[in-house]
């Protein structure tokens, strides 16, 4: 019996982080149509694989036995779909995976309006911020990421205080009695509340995680910058005019990762090599 309903709650989450996950695989294949995914997909494990020389679907199908396989056996072994009414786990990860797919596919129809040149520019501001802020100390990078990234702080805050307030709650009362509150009226309600439970949760993360992404991209641009972006010295404090000297190895070298990266522009900074 034990291995039947151990059987029963393994394949029941697998199937449901399988489905709830395949709508943020639709929509990022969506965006590869337009974006370089090896710079625009937030998620490093999936970069990795890009960058490795895996296709999306293959880095994708791998990533779903990497985390499903993991999510289903947790689920099965606290038999969480008998006692709370749903695969916490799957059900957890595949409401995160519903936001970030819904998140796309609001971004999409601007996406397809950009032409290539907006779409370059806007990575031009990434590469501009991110240089900036790889080089910043913590402090200034708390700032940076406070004026670009406003809204999404501010509701990290009030995430934080939600989840805080939330938990001291339950933990004064207790979760096994708030469970066994809403089994008392029904166990379609108990899942219904752990359903409902969970998607908030996941919504309140939704901040977090954008302000999370941010940093990623941002380190991931700094990284790519070294070796698109050509620093050139400026000695003696003379004026950027007039002829520059750039060490030829220095040049073919941005030149190469610019054609790996699809850039069709190698931008040169005329600047001091101190700062």
């Amino acid at each position: 019996m034990l291995d039947i309903l151990f059987g029963f709650t393994f394949v029941a989450s697998f199937a449901t982080y399988f489905i709830l996950r395949h709508f943020d695989v639709d929509s990022t294949k969506a965006f590869s149509k337009y974006l370089n995914m090896e710079k625009h997909e937030v998620n490093p494990l999936i970069n990795w694989l890009l960058k490795r020389g895996l296709s999306l679907d293959q880095s994708f199908t791998l990533m779903l036995f990497l985390f499903g396989i993991p999510i289903a056996l947790g689920d099965a072994l606290l038999n969480t779909y008998l006692a709370l009414g749903v695969p916490l786990f799957a059900w957890s990860f595949g409401c995160l995976h519903i936001i970030a797919s819904v998140n796309n596919y609001g971004y999409l129809p601007k996406l397809k309006r950009m032409s290539p040149e907006e779409i370059r520019e806007e990575e031009a501001d990434m590469f501009a911020f991110a240089m900036e802020f790889g080089k910043a100390n913590l402090k200034k990078k708390v700032v940076m990421l406070w004026d670009r990234k406003r809204f999404d702080l501010s509701m990290t805050f009030l995430s934080i205080v939600a989840f805080a307030s939330i938990y001291g709650s339950v933990a004064v009362v207790g979760f096994v009695q708030v469970e066994l509150l809403f089994l008392n009226q029904g166990y379609y309600v108990l899942s219904f509340f752990n359903m409902g439970w969970i998607l908030a949760f996941a919504l309140l993360a939704y901040y977090p995680v954008r302000v999370m992404a941010e940093i990623t991209m941002a380190n991931r641009y700094y990284h790519l910058s070294k070796g698109i972006v050509t620093q050139v010295g400026i000695q003696n404090g003379s004026s950027s005019s007039g002829w520059v000297d750039i060490p030829a190895d220095q040049l073919k070298n941005a030149l190469r990762i610019a054609d790996e990266n699809n850039s069709e522009v190698v931008r040169i900074w005329l600047g001091s090599t101190d700062t």
